[in-house]
């Protein structure tokens, strides 16, 4: 008897865990359809009502900060319905590192966005804000969001490759990559891990003209390419005018920083 009580409470257990992550999801989900209730994206009438925009906005993010923070079972919940209504989740392929954004709807052409990073390291799994952008840049980029996580094991230590991307208006867009580290004290956004002309960086971007790559099918466009077998990072080649060429810089993981090894010009 006992294995069977041990089966039908591992089983009451998780009907439980379910449940708990659907209402999760339910109270997100109202709190984030707020969002568009309010935003002048949808009505113009409601560029009278920005300040009930912004709580909305504030509203959600507390609400996701709190539950990716004391329910550690987030971390790895599809979330289908939030994700269905505009939410963008990316999670990184050993699923202990992931990123929510969403677009505010605060802005015009230019789009800003907020996000929250949630990970999991030896002391649990937590969560915070991402940082805004530093206030000279805030008006030319707004805020990322995040459309991949790429793992990178180096040295018994663990790394992340995150692609971004910012929309400045109709045809300026952003595409960076970013390179996170994970250790016992926290999450570390800016770890230097790519070495350029410049010295080490934690990141790379290009500005790039989003006409000029609009004919590719994926949203965001893939531009920015990361090999994971070959650890090696791809960046594409953008002309003065903004126009993304067929050329790519790589650089390549050595065993502590990548090294930029040359460049390729497909015909």
């Amino acid at each position: 008897m006992k294995p069977l009580l041990s089966l039908a409470l591992a089983l009451f257990a998780l009907s439980g865990f379910g449940q708990d992550l659907h209402a999760i999801e339910q109270d997100l989900l109202q709190k984030y359809d707020q969002i568009h209730h309010w935003s002048p994206y949808n009505n113009s009438e409601n560029y009278n009502h920005y300040d009930s925009l912004e709580k909305a906005n504030a509203v959600f993010k507390a609400t996701l900060l709190h539950y990716a923070t004391t329910y550690p079972a987030t971390l790895n919940a599809a979330f289908r319905r939030l994700t269905k209504a505009g939410l963008m989740i990316t999670t990184s392929s050993d699923s202990l590192f992931r990123i929510y954004s969403w677009d505010t709807e605060t802005g015009g052409t230019l789009h800003y966005f907020s996000n929250i990073y949630q990970y999991k390291n030896a002391h649990g799994v937590h969560a915070r804000p991402g940082p805004p952008p530093p206030p000279e840049d805030a008006e030319k980029y707004g805020v990322v969001y995040y459309s991949n996580i790429y793992t990178l094991p180096v040295n018994g230590k663990r790394y992340y490759l995150a692609i971004s991307n910012a929309i400045l208006g109709g045809k300026d867009h952003i595409q960076s990559i970013q390179a996170f580290a994970m250790t016992d004290r926290g999450l570390n956004d800016s770890a230097r891990i790519i070495r350029t002309s410049e010295g080490l960086v934690s990141f790379i971007e290009v500005e790039y003209n989003f006409f000029s790559v609009v004919d590719r099918p994926e949203r965001p466009v893939h531009l920015i390419g990361y090999d994971s077998a070959k650890k090696i990072i791809s960046i594409p080649i953008v002309k003065r005018d903004g126009t993304v060429a067929k050329g790519r810089l790589l650089y390549r993981c050595t065993g502590k920083y990548f090294q930029y090894i040359g460049s390729i010009h497909p015909r």
